[in-house]
């Protein structure tokens, strides 16, 4: 708690080095040292658990025939902040004289089109050489790496966008209005059998449907990955007793296929930073739209503020909202919405008649420490002020005030039996409750009870334990009340 309060005071420093403290906190999971396919694994299952879904995500899901509910293993690369996988996407398809979109009148119409497709790559890239500058120093061999990387993971992934499409693309054409020929801007395919062809193949990708399959099985099909050591570690941060067996049931997402189609493609040096820039964007992300944005640095801020007037700067809503699915930043507001953390009402200045800025902080520190830890926080409050036997003291106290009513209302001449009786009986019945839980005061309990802040030593780690216990809850869920079910017989159909 101290340390969480310590951390939460030196963020609002303006001599903090914040982008220092920001790639600390990145280094901590390992990330550049993934050297294997189970340590992708234990990577993934430690980021999920804190709120990043990378590559892939976990959600519950309920199937009729089953009385429990079951994971839903899914695709999760089809979506980005910006769209930018989907620009990628068209830039591969146009090399083949392909488009998502279904005709453009002309050809400058179409190069305008592609154009603005480049160009929002290359903003996306500016936009990542600055955060990196910013984090790494001036250092042009490592940033130009990196870089290189990062696009070259997201230009293979936008091949999962070409293949999972719910339509499937076309060939580029043109349609004058005036002129009832349609022109094809790859001569070679301009023929029915082979768009129709093309529409047919597409078409037999989409037929698939999210599918029942056991773990085992799961395994085998996708070999590469450590299914049983992915769920282990996911249950373990949270110390529940892992459900899941060999023939544990889990629904396979339609689109996973081509996930793990692509990732093999991935060089591990290109997978690492790719993941690395995955987990920075995410943070700065979720720090620059909430009240978060004093974890990170002004550069930061600045940086990712011009980026995204860039994207929205044909949005007339830009400034009223931002539209995202990013699914660490979905989670977590809608965690604050239920829970009114970090919530801006906390954050109102002290009251205080010589308010000061030290005041605000300390105050908007506490508050927050309060609203995570609030036993933790009372706990050691009354540890601070209050002496051990005054509880016993107080409920003495209290018992003989009780005692003391009884015997008044004994006393009382004219008050008949059947009230008196009554009187005394209610007296009996006050129920009292005195200073704090004792089940709190049990460090062990609180211990416990806070088991997934255990290595929460710094404020934006706490940050990523609230979004673990959003997980928490959702891995409870997981084949609870099962009952007698033919398992087999389910998945056959």
């Amino acid at each position: 708690m101290k340390n969480i309060y310590k951390g939460c005071i030196n963020s609002h420093n303006k001599d903090y080095d914040k982008n220092e403290f920001l790639m600390n906190f990145v280094n901590q999971y390992n990330i550049t040292e993934l050297t294997n396919n189970d340590g992708l694994m234990i990577l993934l299952a430690k980021l999920h658990n804190y709120g990043y879904e990378l590559l892939f995500k976990t959600e519950v899901t309920k199937v009729n025939g089953f009385s429990y509910i079951i994971p839903h293993i899914k695709n999760d690369l089809t979506r980005k902040l910006n769209g930018i996988r989907r620009n990628i996407a068209e830039i591969e398809l146009s090399k083949k004289g392909l488009t998502f979109k279904e005709s453009f009148k002309c050809e400058e119409e179409y190069n305008d089109y592609l154009t603005k497709n480049y160009e929002e790559v290359d903003k996306y890239k500016i936009f990542i050489k600055k955060v990196l500058e910013t984090l790494y120093g001036p250092n042009e061999n490592i940033i130009e790496s990196k870089i290189n990387s990062i696009m070259e993971a997201e230009k293979i992934f936008s091949q999962i966008i070409i293949d999972s499409e719910s339509g499937y693309p076309n060939h580029v054409y043109y349609t004058e209005m005036e002129v009832e020929t349609t022109f094809f801007l790859d001569n070679d395919n301009n023929n029915d059998n082979n768009v129709n062809e093309e529409k047919v193949d597409y078409e037999r990708k989409r037929a698939n449907n999210d599918i029942l399959i056991k773990i085992k099985d799961f395994n085998k099909k996708y070999s590469l990955f450590n299914w049983k050591l992915y769920f282990e570690k996911r249950y373990e941060i949270f110390d529940i007793e892992n459900p899941i067996t060999d023939e544990s049931v889990i629904r396979e997402d339609k689109n996973f296929k081509y996930l793990y189609e692509y990732l093999k493609e991935i060089n591990i040096k290109d997978l690492n930073n790719f993941i690395e820039w995955e987990v920075i964007y995410s943070i700065i992300d979720i720090c620059s739209i909430t009240d978060l944005k004093f974890v990170i640095s002004d550069e930061i801020i600045q940086i990712r503020k011009g980026y995204s007037e860039l994207i929205y700067e044909n949005k007339n809503n830009y400034n009223k909202k931002e539209e995202t699915n990013n699914t660490l930043k979905n989670t977590f507001l809608q965690y604050k919405k239920r829970y009114g953390i970090l919530a801006k009402d906390y954050t109102k200045k002290a009251n205080y008649e010589n308010d000061n800025e030290n005041a605000n902080v300390k105050t908007k520190c506490i508050n927050f420490i309060s609203s995570v830890l609030p036993h933790v926080v009372s706990k050691y409050y009354i540890d601070m002020n209050f002496p051990d036997n005054l509880k016993s003291e107080t409920k003495e106290m209290v018992e003989n005030i009780i005692k003391a009513m009884i015997k008044r209302i004994q006393e009382i001449e004219w008050l008949d039996e059947s009230t008196r009786e009554y009187a005394i009986s209610k007296v009996l019945k006050i129920k009292y409750i005195l200073g704090y839980s004792d089940y709190f005061m049990n460090v062990e309990n609180l211990y416990n009870h806070y088991k997934l802040y255990r290595n929460a030593n710094d404020y934006l780690s706490l940050l990523m334990c609230l979004l673990s216990s959003v997980e928490e809850k959702r891995f409870k869920l997981f084949y609870n009340d099962i009952s007698d079910v033919n398992i087999d017989s389910i998945i056959d159909k």
